[in-house]
């Protein structure tokens, strides 16, 4: 904790040193409660050899055992120490600006052109479920990803291999853009809704999870991600998503 107090800036840091400081308590009380229990077992054979004065002896050991053991249940389990875990703070010059750029967490500085711009670009990456429908057909057809399996490729091979190459610029210097911002022609589209997921998993399934959330199913995307398997099937989908008035419905999601 020491070493992650050291390598981290502002809010985290603020609570990898509450972490520290409420560890270290429990740690004093637990080692109380040990010490304590030490000094009894030490006590007890001196007090069986002299009873009248180990008696005494035993007695007040035996009370302070009772206490710390009461104390250290109570520290640990948080009744005597509720620290509450300190919250970011935001500067003057921050507050009421949601599109201000930081360089570290705790290094909040006022809002530049520049990052403004950019979230703004950032933010009107929207897709929409027909576009990604669309995607998911051309994929099924082989011609842009001939090793495409949809029950084995990720979401990783999808960026390198498709994604990327249809984003990037022909100008011979090198570049390109987002392909939501190809898609929609350089038009801001706002998204309705974020998506985050894991570039290991089956691109398919990325795909199901989106549409079952905009069908609003529950209990899992299973039989959606059977569907999407075929063109048929993905023609059923796009059926179910137009029916439900969801088909246009904008999406965020950071591979495109």
């Amino acid at each position: 904790l020491r070493a992650e107090a050291h390598r981290s800036r502002g809010a985290a840091r603020a609570q990898v040193r509450w972490a520290i400081h409420s560890l270290s308590i429990e740690m004093v009380a637990a080692l109380s409660v040990c010490f304590f229990a030490v000094v009894k077992s030490c006590v007890q054979p001196f007090s069986w050899k002299h009873l009248q004065k180990g008696a005494l002896v035993l007695a007040v050991v035996s009370s302070l055992t009772d206490l710390a053991n009461a104390a250290g249940v109570a520290i640990t389990c948080g009744l005597l120490t509720c620290f509450s875990v300190p919250a970011p703070s935001l500067s003057k010059t921050t507050r009421g600006n949601p599109l201000t750029c930081t360089s570290h967490v705790d290094l909040v500085v006022s809002a530049h052109p520049a990052c403004i711009q950019k979230v703004g670009e950032l933010s009107g990456r929207g897709i929409t479920l027909a576009a990604l429908l669309q995607f998911l057909e051309t994929l099924l057809e082989g011609s842009l990803m001939p090793s495409f399996d949809p029950q084995l490729s990720t979401t990783n091979d999808v960026v390198r291999q498709v994604i990327i190459p249809l984003s990037r610029s022909s100008d011979p210097a090198g570049g390109g853009k987002a392909l939501a911002s190809i898609w929609s022609k350089d038009v801001r589209t706002a998204p309705q809704r974020m998506v985050t997921h894991s570039w290991n998993n089956t691109f398919l399934h990325l795909l199901a999870a989106v549409f079952a959330d905009a069908l609003e199913i529950t209990g899992g995307y299973a039989s959606l991600a059977a569907e999407l398997m075929t063109r048929v099937g993905v023609s059923s989908v796009r059926e179910w998503l137009d029916t439900a008035g969801v088909l246009h419905t904008t999406y965020w999601i950071c591979a495109f």
